[in-house]
Order: structure tokens, then C-alpha cells, then sequence
């Protein structure tokens, strides 16, 4: 009875152990509820300042017609259908910036063409429908209050290459 009880406490800790290893290195974990629906959320507020100042001034503004939208991306590798977790930013209907993405649990990337490269938006609150974003880059502070929309996508010229 000792020997089944042992294994059974070993079993879960070690259960434990790898969760939460594979949680830290999940690097999709989020992506599965950005992609919801129709993987689109409104930017509703944008507010900057500078990190470096010990009193900033920030600047607050509501964009119109601007947005994040995630979605899988199919890509043809060698032969091999493969599906991209990828990302794009909207701007007044405009692409103004898009990537492959890991969203982990507290952080998005926009992951950038080379080692290094790539803008990092930082997770301070997430509801259902709504999230607080924080990206840092130089001197420049910038808070995304967004929240899930129905937005409608902008025609583009991009063709899909696969899927």
C-alpha cells in the first residue's frame, strides 16, 4: 500500500513539474483566443508618453479604422503544408505592420526577420473581450486598449500561398 501510494505522489508531482515547464514555453498558448471568431480587435484607446521621464506627459488618442487581426497562415516549406500563427496591425484600414506571432500568456510577438528583431507588446490586463497591451521601444512608451470587434478587413492584394 506504501509503494502505490508513493507512486501515486510521485506520478503527480512529476505531472506538475512538466505543466508547468510546458506552460512557460508554450508560445501559443494565447493564440488560440486571439484567433477567435473572426480574429479581429478594435485598438480603442492609444496612450503614449516617455518612459523615461520621472513625471511624463502622456498623449492619449482614439484611432479610427485601426486594429489587430490573427489568423493561420498557410505556407508551402519543402513540399509540406505548413500553418503560420501570424498577425497583422491595422492602421486607419491600413496593413501597417504584419509578422508570424507567439502569443504566449504574457506577451505577443511580432516576430521580426532576423534574430533579435521584432516589437514585443507586453499583457497587463486581459478580460474576455478586452486586453491592455504595453509596448516599449526606445525611449517611447505605448498602451493598447483593445477589445474583440467584428471589424470589418480592408481589401488587400496579397495572394495566400498555400492552404
Amino acid at each position: 500500500m506504501k509503494q502505490i501510494t508513493l507512486l501515486l505522489l510521485s506520478t503527480s508531482i512529476l505531472t506538475g513539474c512538466f505543466k508547468q515547464f510546458s506552460d512557460i514555453n508554450d508560445d501559443n498558448e494565447l493564440f488560440p483566443k486571439l484567433a477567435q471568431g473572426n480574429g479581429t480587435w478594435e485598438i480603442v484607446e492609444v496612450e503614449t508618453w516617455d518612459a523615461t521621464s520621472v513625471d511624463p506627459v502622456k498623449e492619449t488618442l482614439q484611432p479610427k479604422d485601426s486594429f489587430f487581426h490573427f489568423y493561420l497562415r498557410s505556407k508551402i516549406v519543402s513540399g509540406t503544408v505548413i500553418d503560420l500563427n501570424y498577425g497583422e496591425l491595422f492602421i486607419n484600414n491600413k496593413i501597417f505592420e504584419e509578422a508570424t506571432i507567439s502569443a504566449q500568456s504574457e506577451r505577443i510577438i511580432f516576430e521580426g526577420n532576423f534574430v533579435g528583431s521584432g516589437k514585443i507588446y507586453s499583457i497587463e490586463e486581459r478580460s474576455h473581450n478586452a486586453m491592455v497591451w504595453l509596448h516599449m521601444e526606445n525611449n517611447k512608451a505605448t498602451r493598447y486598449s483593445l477589445k474583440k470587434c467584428q471589424c470589418i478587413l480592408p481589401e488587400t492584394s496579397k495572394v495566400e500561398t498555400g492552404g
